[in-house]
Order: C-alpha cells, then sequence, then structure tokens
C-alpha cells in the first residue's frame, strides 16, 4: 500500500506482474504506463545500475562482474572484475569505470577502479588505490563519479578524496588537489556525483554538500537545509536531487541558489533523475517513487511488486532498476 501522499500510477496494457521467485534481473520500467515491462537476468545479486548512450550496466555483486545490457534486444555480455563491484560511473565517451572491494581488510587486498572502455566491453585498465593518498596506504573507498578526465573516488573510513587517470604508464592517482595539504572537511564522506560543471560530494551526516573541481581543488560548502545527511544524490542539466536521512528528498538548483525539499516514506536506497524528474528505489514498499518538478504534481509510486535495489534512467526516459534475491 502507498504512503500518504503517495499517488499509484495507473497500470497500462502489456504489464508484467513479477512472480515471488523473481529474483536477480533488470527490469524495464515505462513510466507512461507506470509497470513493468520487460526484465533481462543478469548475474547474482545485482545492485549498482548505469546507463550509457546504447547499455544498461549493472554491478553484479556475488559473481565479481558487471554486465553489460542492451535495452533493445536484451542480450547481455559480462565483464570480470576480480572481486565485488560496489559502485560505477560513465564518462561521456561511453566508458563505465567500476569500483571494486575485496572483504579482505585493506591491506591484504586494497580497493581498486577498473575501466571498461567503449566499443570493446571489455576491461581495459585496472588500477589499484592503495598508495593514492600517502597519509592513507589502507584506505577504503565507497563512491565514484567521472569528471574533467579524471575519476573521483570518496573514501568511506575517513573524510577523503582521490583523482584518479588511466591511460596506463601516464596514469596515475593522488589526493584530491596532488597533496594530502588539502584540507577536507571531515563530514566529507557521502555519496558523489559529476555534472553541471563541478563534482558533488554529500555529507553523510549533516545538511552539507561540496562543490569541487569548478578552477579550485578545495571544496566549497553548500548548505541545503535539513536535519539529516545524504543517502545518495542525482545530478541532471539542471538540479541535483539529494535522498536524504531525515526522509526527505531535496532539490537545489546551482544556478539560482534554491533548495526545495519533499518528504518520502520508507527507506529508500538509490536515486536517478533526468531533466525535472527523480525516481526512487524504495524496497520496503516495493515501489518506485516518481517525483517531478511540475508545480501541484504529487510524488507516484510504480509498484514493482519486489525490492527494487538500484535504479537508472536510459536516454530514452525508460527507467530501469536492479532486484535482488528475495
Amino acid at each position: 500500500a502507498a504512503a500518504a501522499g503517495i499517488t499509484i500510477a495507473n497500470r497500462g496494457p502489456d504489464c508484467l506482474t513479477l512472480a515471488a521467485s523473481t529474483s536477480d534481473v533488470v527490469a524495464r520500467i515505462d513510466p507512461a504506463r507506470g509497470c513493468v515491462v520487460a526484465t533481462v537476468t543478469v548475474g547474482r545479486r545485482p545492485a549498482s545500475i548505469v546507463s550509457t548512450s546504447d547499455a544498461i550496466w549493472v554491478a553484479d555483486e556475488s559473481d565479481w562482474a558487471v554486465t553489460r545490457v542492451d535495452p533493445v534486444s536484451g542480450a547481455t555480455r559480462t565483464v570480470g572484475v576480480g572481486a565485488k563491484p560496489i559502485a560505477l560511473a560513465t564518462d561521456p565517451a561511453g566508458d563505465v569505470f567500476v569500483l571494486v572491494h575485496d572483504d579482505k581488510t585493506a591491506a591484504e587486498m586494497p580497493d581498486r577502479v577498473a575501466e571498461i572502455a567503449v566499443g570493446s566491453d571489455e576491461l581495459a585498465e585496472l588500477r589499484v588505490l592503495a598508495g593514492c593518498d600517502p597519509g592513507s596506504p589502507t584506505a577504503v573507498y565507497a563512491a565514484i563519479a567521472s569528471f574533467g578526465g579524471q575519476l573521483w573516488v570518496v573514501r568511506s573510513d575517513a573524510a577523503g578524496v582521490i583523482n584518479v587517470t588511466f591511460g596506463g604508464m601516464t596514469g596515475g592517482c593522488a589526493p584530491l588537489g596532488g597533496s594530502p595539504s588539502v584540507s577536507v572537511p571531515g563530514d566529507m564522506t557521502g555519496p558523489i556525483a559529476a555534472g553541471l560543471g563541478a563534482v558533488w560530494v554529500a555529507s553523510s551526516s549533516s545538511s552539507t554538500l561540496y562543490r569541487l573541481g569548478s578552477g579550485s581543488s578545495r571544496p566549497v560548502p553548500v548548505g541545503i537545509g535539513g536535519t539529516g545527511g545524504t543517502l545518495a544524490m542525482a545530478v541532471t542539466d539542471r538540479v541535483l536531487w539529494l535522498l536524504r536521512g531525515d526522509a526527505s528528498l531535496t532539490r537545489y538548483d546551482p544556478a539560482s541558489g534554491s533548495v526545495a525539499s519533499v518528504a518520502v516514506s520508507g527507506r529508500p536506497t538509490a536515486i536517478a533523475a533526468a531533466g525535472d524528474d527523480a525516481w526512487i528505489a524504495e524496497p520496503d514498499g516495493h515501489a518506485l517513487v516518481h517525483v517531478t518538478t511540475t508545480p501541484g504534481a504529487r510524488p507516484s509510486a510504480i509498484d514493482v511488486h519486489l525490492r527494487p535495489s538500484g535504479v537508472a534512467v536510459a536516454p530514452d526516459g525508460s527507467v530501469w532498476i536492479t532486484i535482488q534475491a528475495p
């Protein structure tokens, strides 16, 4: 049942009702019909998901791999990455980047990032993150974003960001600004996203957003109101959407500086956005929640029958979610 303030989207013809036994799939949602219209089987425990101009990419955590899905034919191709893929990012060229984490300690098996080159759909380069920050040789990382020809990686065990450049012998990595001397705020440990001419890192513990890469390597704080930290974040060509720990969704417009929030229900886990629309995965409600900036519009929920984990918006406007085993 939908929570108060949530409108159930209309279901149209050709909708699929997923059986309770459905697992390890990506599901395509048609926003116009308000339902699941297709599923594709992928690897075990699919979680993070991103889209490029011609494919959907899924992190299969238990298979230590990522799966490429052709959104038209449903054909799949799997690329092994050697350990658990915990985050994905793409660049404007269509390359895909994977943050890889091993369950051993960082000293035994440090985190690394992999690049899957567009066209070949094969692992092009793997870069170990140990030693990227001389002050933290065994750091553990949690999130990535691609911006300005670099991969930006956020730590999960303490405040910190490193920059990674691929390109074989010409590639490398270093702390934000190239030196540990750049001061990183202690609460800058949340999600990261790139867009609108900058890299954005949100605090997981406070109502602060940090802007990076806009002519200065030093983080510039932005107040976003509310009381909760940020759980997940998405950027469009107009605004940033931040899924907050105080059960709200915040929309921030860097051009005007305006901040607006709306309450959300349940325990959402992921967000994707395009244009004026944001899509939220809400596992407890077996729902995909749609929020738009259209005046007077209320959040609407699409019943996806099972627990969605990750969410992405494809260039054609379709929405894709990952569904793990019950």
